[in-house]
């Protein structure tokens, strides 16, 4: 069997309740739903969560509901592990899955089309354990990454005079940089999930190899900037406050 997994919490860092704010007409968390329940091969939807707000909307969607232990709903609470739970409990009611989608209640920038991709990647590669989507964004590249120190000054983060590098300002001089945008994340839950800390680092959900296909931009929903470009993006794949791309289907 093939399933989506949607986590999400009630309570939420830097924006309050961003798990269910409205984007584009409707809560955060539908947009992963509707790509889940608008892709052929997902059989089955689950939803971790402790937020009653998110039951009831994962309800709509025909997803079974998985109750998120307070331990596992705090800031600090490492997400591998809650992605070890929601999987254990659902293995154990219906054996293990070939293909686990795990979506974030704060990543909206996902499609139906995306997901089939990564499990066609996985169909035609069994060295992968996951395909992730990533973005480019040769802007943040490491280059110009800045520790902020006790004096209120900065300091490089790498160690730039051992890179051999001799524009180190130039954005393109690592060549391009790809950050993780976690608009797709599909798994072998056996290889991934049953040791949360099996994986590499930093994402150890994800196992130890990961294949990834390329979107056009995107990101997990933290701050408020983010808002209006995700509502961008929405937008640009046919998202409206009345429709959605899934009308008529």
């Amino acid at each position: 069997m093939i399933a989506a997994l949607v986590i999400g919490k009630h309570g939420s860092g830097g924006i309050p309740g961003k798990n269910y704010m409205p984007v584009v007409g409707r809560p955060m968390v539908e947009y992963p739903l509707m790509a889940a329940k608008n892709n052929r091969r997902i059989e089955r939807i689950f939803v971790s969560t402790d937020s009653p707000v998110i039951k009831s909307l994962g309800e709509k969607y025909g997803a079974s509901i998985i109750d998120r232990p307070s331990d596992l709903a705090k800031a600090e609470s490492p997400t591998e592990f809650v992605f070890e739970h929601a999987y254990r409990l659902i293995r154990e009611a219906n054996g293990p899955l070939k293909y686990l989608c795990l979506m974030f209640a704060n990543s909206p920038d996902t499609l139906p089309d995306y997901l089939e991709k990564a499990m066609t990647l996985l169909d035609n590669d069994d060295s992968l354990d996951s395909v992730v989507s990533v973005s480019q964004y040769n802007m943040f590249t490491p280059l110009r990454a800045r520790r902020l120190k006790s004096d209120h000054t900065t300091e490089p983060v790498l160690e730039l005079d051992r890179l051999g590098i001799s524009n180190t300002f130039d954005r393109d001089a690592m060549g391009d940089i790809y950050f993780c945008d976690f608009g797709i994340q599909v798994v072998r839950p056996e290889r991934c999930l049953l040791d949360a800390t099996g994986g590499a680092l930093p994402f150890r959900w994800l196992g130890r190899k990961q294949g990834a296909i390329v979107k056009d931009y995107g990101f997990d929903i933290d701050a408020r900037w983010q808002v209006p470009v995700i509502e961008q993006w929405l937008r640009d794949h046919g998202f409206s406050e009345t429709r959605t791309p899934y009308d008529g289907k």
